[in-house]
Parts: C-alpha cells; structure tokens; sequence
C-alpha cells in the first residue's frame, strides 16, 4: 500500500484576496520562522520546496516554517509527516489556451508579489524571518536586521539559453540581479558555483541533491530503457530513440513537454522506433514507482550544467543508468557504481551500451540505500545553520 501522511496545520484558500488579506492579520508571531516561496505547485521543484521545509522543521532551527505555493501543491506535499503548514494562496494557474495569457500572467504576478510582501509583513514584527525563494520571478522582499533573503537557484544556465524569447531574456536578467540581492544563493554542484560566481553573488553555498525521503512502492520491474521527467529539446531524447531502435530496446518517453510543439515533433520521431511516448505529469507516487522499476533510467542530455532529481533517485533505488558525460552529472553521481557515461550526442555509443544490456543474462541492482532524510536535514543545515 502506498504511504501517505498528512502535512498538518494546513491554510487552504482559493476565496478572495481580501480573504486572505485578513487571513494574515493575526498570525502569531514567533522567535523565529522560515517561509519557502515556491509557485510551482507540482513535480520536482515543489517537491523539493517541501523536502527542505520539512528538514528545517525536523532540525529544529526555526519555531515555525511555511510553504507557499499555489492551489494543487497539497496533493504533491501529502507524503511529508513533518508538521511545516502549507499555505495554496497564491493565485490558481491560468489555463494555457487563453488568449490573454502573458498579460494575464503579468497581471498574476504583480498580484502574487503584493500578496508575498502582506504575508511578509505579517510574519516579522518582532521575529527573525528567513525567505527561502525557490524562484527569481518576484524578485526579493526589503533586506533589513531580521528579513533574511536566501535564493535557491536551480539551473544557472536555463535549459534552452540560445533559443529565449525577449521575456525569458528579462527573467533571466531579473535572475542576476536577485543573485547580486540574495544574502545566500544555494546552488547544487560546482559547475553552477562556477557560472554563479561571476555574477557577483554575495554568498553562495553549494548543496548536494538528495533522492526522495519518503516511502515508495516498488513495483515489478519493467523490460526495457526509460527517459523520465519533463520533456524538453536539451535532453536529447531523438538520440534516444534511435539508439534504442538500433539496439532493438524498448524505450518509453514519460514527461510533459516543454514546449508543447516539442512534444509534435517527438511524435513524428518515434514512428517505426521501438519507443513509445507518454507525454502528462505524473503525480509523485506514480514518479517514484515508475522510476522505481525501471530496468535501465537514461539521461542522454545535450548540455546540463545543473544536477538531476531523476539521476538522483534513480541512485536512491538503485537502478542501472546510462548518462551523457557532462561534468554536473559525473559530479552528482559520485562513485555510484552502477552509471555509464556516453559522448553527448552519440547515437551509436549510446547504441552500443543499450545492446550489451539487451545480451546480457541478468541486470545488475545496486544496493545503494541511502539515509535520505538525514541528507536532507544536512542540507538545510547548510543553508539555513
């Protein structure tokens, strides 16, 4: 059976912003508080918002710690016991077929920035309050002797840098100077130490990236390779295809794609391949089972310079993985023993190790069970000690 446990004290709205307004009002305040601002309310980043949420708790560091985020993230946060409260208020995302979607969004965020900077209010008074920002877009509230800004960056080099669009070129800039801003930037590995450290950060700290600490069913596993998570150009996954194809291996492509034109064109990729495609978010449960059971996990990346949560947990189960040989990935994996670095973009190497698995007796399962919470209780010391 699968393991779930409520988060407790738990602030659901989706009323009126002067509802929530008042919400704020009369919260008390304590010595000390964290509040982790995170606005994606689905997949790895929250779920990363809540597993350093719930380390702060557990060590202890702070007398109360909150999780924004935005209607949905309640259904991604069930499987953390510690008590941290979840607060789903900031706006509900727009459906992605308006018309008016930029502007909407423009709108939203302005809304949501105003909407932090109450709650802000709300909780310093006479307590110390750290913000853990787990994206640039708002910017940074006012640094004074008991507002402390951290800015948790996850990829310093975005995912399709020579293809941004003139808004994606602003965000970016906007990244910068909330690195320059930030009493701490946290980062995970070395190479986006590197890229940050120009920049002009006042204080960088750089972090490992655990795998999942909570309970997951394990279910049979299933022949064949897998590319998991969501589904983007930079991941390399047409030399996927064709090396699977060469190779006769199964290849199953499980992610949203991003953009949704990149998804068409995977379409048309995979006919006549031995891959198939299965282009949706999976919620956590169904993440870690499929991730859990995977015969062989890849990352045949193009460029990455940031750390995988897929590589990560792949590690956790202990799967068999093959990777491009990118100095992030060759970093985060360590001396895991059951990884295999190819060229980035060569079909026939990746080929090569996908046939040898094919004509090999019996697959490898490493035994690398890792005391996850502990990791991530070291990681919040890290940031936040």
């Amino acid at each position: 059976m699968k393991k779930v446990t409520r988060v407790q004290n738990v602030v659901s709205s989706r009323g009126r912003w002067s509802e929530l307004r008042r919400g704020y009002t009369n919260e008390a305040i304590l010595s000390r508080s964290l509040l982790v601002v995170c606005p994606t309310e689905y997949g790895g980043q929250i779920e990363h918002a809540a597993e350093i949420a719930a380390a702060a708790s557990r060590t202890a560091m702070f007398s109360r710690v909150i999780l924004l985020s935005r209607p949905g993230a309640r259904e991604a946060t069930s499987g953390w016991k510690d008590s941290f409260e979840l607060h789903e208020t900031l706006l509900p995302r727009r459906p992605s077929t308006s018309p008016w979607r930029r502007v909407s969004q423009t709108i939203d965020l302005l809304r949501e920035r105003a909407h932090i900077r109450r709650l802000v209010g709300s909780l310093q008074g006479a307590a110390a309050l750290t913000i853990l920002w787990e994206t640039s877009k708002y910017g940074l509230t006012r640094r004074t002797s008991r507002v402390e800004n951290v800015l948790f960056l996850h990829n310093a080099i975005p995912h399709e840098a020579k293809q941004m669009t003139l808004r994606d070129r602003l965000f970016f800039l906007q990244e910068q100077r909330t690195v320059r801003r930030a009493t701490l930037t946290a980062l995970h590995g070395e190479a986006q130490r590197a890229i940050v450290t120009r920049w002009r950060a006042r204080r960088i700290v750089v972090v490992p990236l655990p795998g999942d600490s909570r309970t997951v069913l394990v279910s049979e596993q299933v022949p064949g390779a897998l590319c998991l998570g969501e589904v983007r150009p930079n991941k390399g996954l047409e030399n996927a295809i064709q090396a699977a194809t060469s190779a006769t291996i199964p290849l199953r492509v499980i992610g949203a794609p991003q953009p949704d034109s990149y998804g068409d064109q995977l379409r048309d990729h995979v006919r006549g391949s031995t891959a198939t495609v299965d282009f949706r978010y999976l919620d956590a449960d169904e993440f870690n089972t499929t991730l859990a059971s995977a015969e062989v996990v890849l990352l045949p990346y193009t460029h990455f310079s940031a750390q995988s949560g897929v590589l990560a947990k792949a590690m956790q189960y202990g799967r068999r993985i093959i990777a491009s040989d990118l100095d992030s990935l060759r970093e985060q994996a360590g001396d895991y023993p059951l990884i295999e670095f190819v060229d980035p973009g060569s079909t026939d190497e990746l080929a090569s190790r996908l046939a040898a698995l094919r004509n090999a007796t019996t697959v490898e399962t490493a035994q690398h069970h890792r005391e996850t919470q502990q990791e991530w209780d070291d990681v919040a010391r890290r940031i936040f000690g």
